[in-house]
Formats: structure tokens, C-alpha cells, sequence
């Protein structure tokens, strides 16, 4: 005699007592409720746009290539995420006659980390790119991930961000997960550097597109996670470090120049003339063609003065 367990039995009774399971093992009365705990949508957990069946004939019954359906509501039919223990190394995955071969391992030797601006002033946005397969988690969407710069290794400082609640990932998660050096963005010193679009407790990587495997801290417009502080005092130091790789930034502050152009001779009156300024510390956001603002009072700009009085 089998107690009527509604947690684990399933039927179209509200208990389903004494009868077998669905195809995936949940009661038929929670199983087309998307959300519930008794059986969480672990395909829309990790995937932000899973591929939808098929449906030639348009009846919402007749499913996929071979009528597949596990419920009225079609609610994790597919895909499916499949679990496989891989080998280290080259693993080959057959279908019929077609086989590919999926390379498993951790990830250091293919990541790297770059600087667009290595030597900027002040208040400038730090454009940073790291590319590493092992962030790749969703193919069909940009992750995105978030790191602590001011954390120790040993601390919980690395987030999944891609639905913006997840918890850090420990230490021995992320070695669960093969991360050996990479999967962590850390700093020698935070000296220098400060809150852009996020702190620097919650500096933001976005991936550039769907399994691209490339990942910056700054958005479309140029505006970073975090930038340099106000008044960074000149050859400070940073050195970033990802995947067993490095790269430094140092505060560095040039002489501006400007210069004349009025085609040649006196500049007569009714002409015109181009003044050029080069100032490479007011090139704060690389991507971004700025403009001098003369309401910004951290700003100098160029004058001209007529006459001699």
C-alpha cells in the first residue's frame, strides 16, 4: 500500500494517489505552472532564450519532430539540459553519422585581459576587455558577470549576473565550475580608481553578443563600471590581474598644445582659422568623440584674446 504523496506522484487527481509520474517527474496539478517550487524551469534558469518546438501543423499539440509534449501547457518540454560528465581534454559527441568534438577543461591558457586606455588623467572611464570561454555560460544570450575589485582571492566576490539576484560564487564553486586563476578579476591596489556606472565592489562585464566569449566593462555609449578619481595623483599605479594574466594602468597627465591655421599670413579680417587643442587627459571615454564643455568647471579651455589691450 503506497501513501498518497502529492510531491511525488502524479495523475489528473489533486494527489494522484497510487499513480505513475509525467515524463519529467512532477505532479500534473503544479506541473504547467511556471514559477512554482515544487518543480523549478531549470532550462529558463540558465537559458535567457531557449529555442522553442516546432509546431507545423499550428495546433499547439502536435510538437517537435516526433509529437513531443510532456504537459497541456508544453511548460519545459524544451530543451532539455543534459548533464554529462566530460573527460579533460578532447571529448567526442556522436549522433548518427555526425560527430563533433567538444574540448573540456579549464580555460587560463585561452583568456586574456586588456586596457583601451592604459595611461588616461582623471575621471576617465576604464574601458577594460576580457575574453574567456569558461563566462560563456548562456549561448543563447550576452552574459553578463560581476566582480568584487576589492576583495581578497579567498572571499565569495564573482556573480552570475545574467538574472540579477543570483548569490556570489564561493571559492569551490568556481573550481566546480574548472576555474582555476581566471573567473576572477582582482586588483593590487585600489588606489586611483572609483565608482563609474557600479562601485568597484560591482564591476560589470557584459558579454559583446551570444557566445562571443569577449566581455567589457563599458556600455554602448562609452560610460565604464568604474572610472579614475577626481584628481588621481599622477604615475599611481593599478595592476589588474585575470586568468594568470596582467595589465597595468598609470595615471599619467601631458602638457596640452594648441595651434593656429588661418591658411598662411596675416588673419585678415572676414577669414576664417582653425584652432586645434590636443589634451590627451580630456579624452576620458575612448569610444565616445567628446566635446569641450564650457560649463564644466574641471574644464580649461582654450581662449583667444584680439587686439592688444
Amino acid at each position: 500500500v503506497l501513501e498518497a504523496h502529492t510531491a511525488n506522484w502524479t495523475n489528473t487527481g489533486a494527489l494522484g494517489e497510487g499513480s505513475c509520474q509525467d515524463a519529467d517527474g512532477m505532479v500534473a496539478a503544479l506541473d504547467s505552472t511556471v514559477g512554482t517550487t515544487s518543480r523549478q524551469d531549470m532550462t529558463a534558469a540558465v537559458l535567457q532564450n531557449a529555442p522553442a518546438l516546432s509546431d507545423p501543423n499550428g495546433d499547439q499539440t502536435n510538437l517537435g519532430q516526433r509529437l513531443h509534449k510532456l504537459n497541456a501547457s508544453g511548460y519545459g518540454s524544451w530543451p532539455y539540459i543534459i548533464s554529462v560528465n566530460l573527460t579533460a581534454g578532447d571529448n567526442v559527441v556522436e549522433y548518427g553519422s555526425d560527430s563533433i568534438v567538444v574540448a573540456y577543461g579549464n580555460t587560463d591558457a585561452e583568456s586574456s585581459i586588456e586596457i583601451a586606455n592604459r595611461n588616461p588623467g582623471d575621471q576617465a572611464e576604464v574601458h577594460m576587455t576580457i575574453t574567456d570561454p569558461a563566462l560563456n555560460i548562456d549561448p543563447t544570450t550576452a552574459d553578463i558577470w560581476s566582480f568584487d575589485l576589492t576583495a581578497a582571492a579567498t572571499g565569495s566576490t564573482v556573480i552570475f549576473s545574467n538574472n540579477g539576484t543570483n548569490n556570489a560564487l564561493d571559492p569551490q564553486e568556481l573550481g566546480q565550475h574548472g576555474c582555476d586563476n581566471n573567473c576572477r578579476l582582482s586588483t593590487d591596489t585600489q588606489t586611483g580608481i572609483g565608482k563609474g556606472l557600479y562601485a568597484t565592489t560591482a564591476a560589470i562585464f557584459t558579454e559583446t553578443g551570444a557566445s562571443t566569449d569577449v566581455f567589457e566593462s563599458f556600455d554602448a555609449t562609452g560610460a565604464g563600471s568604474w572610472k579614475t578619481i577626481e584628481g588621481a595623483a599622477a604615475d599611481g599605479q593599478v595592476i589588474y590581474s585575470y586568468g594568470g594574466n596582467s595589465v597595468d594602468q598609470i595615471i599619467t597627465y601631458n602638457d596640452a598644445t594648441i595651434s593656429m591655421d588661418n591658411g598662411g599670413g596675416d588673419w585678415a579680417p572676414g577669414t576664417t582659422a582653425t584652432i586645434t587643442l590636443n589634451d590627451p587627459e580630456a579624452n576620458r571615454n575612448p569610444t565616445s568623440a567628446e566635446t569641450l564643455n564650457a560649463y564644466d568647471e574641471t574644464v580649461t579651455l582654450p581662449t583667444i584674446k584680439m587686439g592688444t589691450g
